[in-house]
C-alpha cells in the first residue's frame, strides 16, 4: 500500500471516529436551550469552553492504536496520535 494509500486509510478512520463523537456532542435538549437562553432559533450543536475540572493527561498512540478515551484514578487520558506518524513525507 502506498504512503498516500496509507494516509487516505488513516484519515478516513479519524473521520469515522470523529462522526461518532461528534454525534455525542449534537445530542441535547434543542428546546429546553431555546427556552432558557430565549434564541430566536435552534442550535444544531453546543460547544462547551472552559477549564476541565479534571486531571487530563494526553497519551501518544500511533495511527493503528486504541482512540479511546479512558479514566483511571482520577485522570482522563486523551489518546493522540504522534506528529511524526501524521506528516506525509
Amino acid at each position: 500500500m502506498s504512503q498516500l494509500s496509507k494516509t487516505i486509510v488513516l484519515q478516513w478512520k479519524i473521520g469515522k471516529r470523529r462522526q461518532r463523537k461528534e454525534s455525542a456532542a449534537m445530542d441535547f435538549d434543542r428546546q429546553q436551550l431555546v427556552d432558557t437562553l430565549q434564541l430566536p432559533y435552534a442550535p444544531l450543536l453546543v460547544v462547551a469552553v472552559g477549564k476541565s475540572a479534571e486531571k487530563i493527561q494526553l497519551v501518544d498512540i500511533n495511527e493503528n492504536g486504541d482512540h479511546s478515551y479512558y479514566r483511571e484514578n482520577g485522570v482522563h487520558y486523551v489518546p493522540k496520535v504522534v506528529l511524526e506518524e501524521l506528516i506525509i513525507k
